[in-house]
């Protein structure tokens, strides 16, 4: 009762683990896989408990990923990922949730559970396995994608919801400062604000009331600048662009401009120990000269990560205005103001797997080593399919429903020393596929081989259907109302499995698509399939 499917990750060529699907998982030796040579597999650690707040029974879980790496000391590390359900009334849940932000625990008000994701790092020392790191990520909802980055860096998931550190065994756990907003969730407060235009970057500050311009010292240099209020440094690092050093000027101004709550317990967004200050403030403005008219992308003004410098970007009021005003040919206060035109979308005329879904998703990296989200990217209303390795061992590529199509996107393997730059990039494309999915009632497993060439559905048991990306045909064909020729086509095979057995799991390569089933294993090999 309450068995998982058994699954296998191969975090290396050399290394596989395995989970029995309820409360053990096994990291074996298989010997080199990548040469044409059958070894005997052995078992090289057994793992049935695992440390959180205290030892306790893993129970029924998931193996979700795997990677192996080595240190810059050359040290070999296995990083594991699991998924298990755990009631929100649990003690340890209930203390995580009341003492972490109001967001956070708002998102979960109606899920009787939360997603747990425990991330177990584990140290090779003369053949053996023994565990150095156990960190759990707990989230209010159901998740679509969990994976390891290359070298355990960070894991990458994709949710309706965000996840959150919630214990990390070898430190201790770090709680973003939050501070209240209107609304009355909870929000991360940036020490100061920042706007900017074609020539200008304005950055403000909050200072007591009081201040002088004696306890204040600006040093901006073309590339850098240094902000120090009363001995104690506010803003401290390279810019993200060069600047004009001696046009660039700052003030002191009492009638601040910054958006402040009315809350009693706010506080000014100050660095170090200015944040004990009364909340009575002015403000520090700081404007500097664009060296070129060059737009500045990121949340701070300064390069790299600094705990003592989270700035927040806001629009200024007038590129606001302006876009406003090019923006008012598209509103219209009436449902159809040309009577004569009718091509009009009517929503009567979508059908059901047109819609889109009622929650919105997040693409998101938590960073092991900053205990937060470093990254994240809102995958909208797009419906989530499937999940695909389209590059040897690299990260997962995601497939999202774009109108009709299923989008393949690859997400990037991040250098730590370049966190800013982190895009998808959109890696292939599966015409009509949403309308495929939405037509498939007992789909169980998706997947595509590395080259993309076909896209294979199975169901729950029995049939699979493979449909193979448009092709170049050699004769003339025409639609026959439109009498448009028709260069390429797409043809749909359907499998069906002997006996018809329950489909347990799915493995797609350019050759051979093969499915596993309660007793047997199916080698379909694809491309025979396709030509005939």
């Amino acid at each position: 009762m309450g068995r998982h499917n058994v699954n296998i990750t191969f975090p290396s060529e050399r290394y596989v683990v395995v989970s029995d699907g309820f409360s053990t998982f096994f990291i074996v030796e298989t010997g080199d896989r990548s040469v044409n040579e059958s070894t005997s597999w052995k078992i090289v650690h057994e793992q049935k408990e695992i440390q959180e707040h205290s030892i306790h029974k893993l129970g029924q879980f998931t193996l979700l990923d795997s990677k192996m790496y080595k240190s810059s000391t050359h040290e070999v590390f296995l990083d594991i990922l699991l998924l298990r359900l755990q009631n929100k009334s649990d003690t340890d849940i209930s203390e995580f949730l009341d003492k972490h932000d109001g967001e956070f625990l708002a998102m979960s008000a109606n899920h009787p559970f939360v997603s747990k994701i425990n991330w177990l790092t584990f140290k090779e020392d003369a053949g053996k396995w023994s565990s150095d790191c156990s960190r759990t990520l707990l989230g209010p909802s159901a998740l679509d994608y969990a994976c390891l980055e290359r070298e355990g860096s960070a894991v990458l998931i994709a949710s309706e919801n965000h996840f959150a550190f919630y214990h990390v065994s070898n430190e201790p756990l770090r709680y973003t400062k939050k501070s209240k907003n209107v609304k009355g969730t909870e929000v991360e407060k940036p020490d100061y604000v920042w706007m900017q235009n074609n020539t200008e970057i304005t950055i403000l500050f909050k200072i007591p009331i009081g201040a002088r311009k004696t306890d204040i010292t600006v040093d901006v240099k073309p590339s850098s600048i240094c902000l120090v209020y009363g001995g104690t440094p506010m803003l401290e690092g390279e810019l993200l662009q060069n600047v004009k050093s001696d046009e660039s000027v700052w003030t002191i101004n009492p009638h601040s401009v910054i958006d402040e709550d009315n809350t009693e317990d706010s506080e000014p967004f100050v660095s170090g120990n200015l944040s004990t200050l009364q909340s009575q403030y002015q403000s520090l403005e700081i404007i500097l000269q664009k060296a070129s008219e060059v737009r500045w992308e990121g949340e701070s003004v300064v390069k790299g990560v600094s705990s003592s410098s989270q700035g927040q970007q806001v629009l200024d009021p007038e590129a606001v205005a302006n876009i406003q005003e090019r923006l008012n040919h598209l509103c219209s206060d009436k449902w159809n103001d040309d009577p004569l035109r009718t091509n009009i979308c009517d929503p009567q005329q979508l059908e059901d797997c047109d819609c889109l879904p009622a929650d919105t998703t997040s693409f998101m990296r938590l960073d092991k080593n900053l205990q937060c989200i470093s990254h994240v990217a809102s995958l909208g209303g797009h419906q989530w399919l499937f999940s695909a390795r389209v590059h040897g061992s690299s990260i997962p590529a995601m497939c999202i429903r774009h109108d009709v199509d299923g989008l393949l996107w690859q997400p990037p393997e991040v250098d730590n020393n370049l966190l800013d730059s982190w895009t998808l990039e959109h890696v292939g494309t599966f015409s009509a596929m949403g309308y495929v999915q939405a037509s498939k009632q007992q789909r169980k497993f998706t997947a595509c081989p590395p080259d993309l060439s076909y896209l294979a559905i199975c169901d729950a048991s029995k049939h699979v259907y493979i449909y193979r990306q448009p092709h170049e045909i050699g004769s003339d064909l025409r639609n026959r109302k439109t009498g448009q020729i028709i260069s390429h086509v797409s043809k749909q095979h359907v499998v069906s499995l002997e006996p018809p057995l329950e489909i347990l799991g799915a493995h797609a390569t350019d050759d051979f698509l093969f499915v596993l089933t309660t007793q047997n294993v199916h080698a379909i090999r694809v491309k025979e399939v396709v030509d005939e």
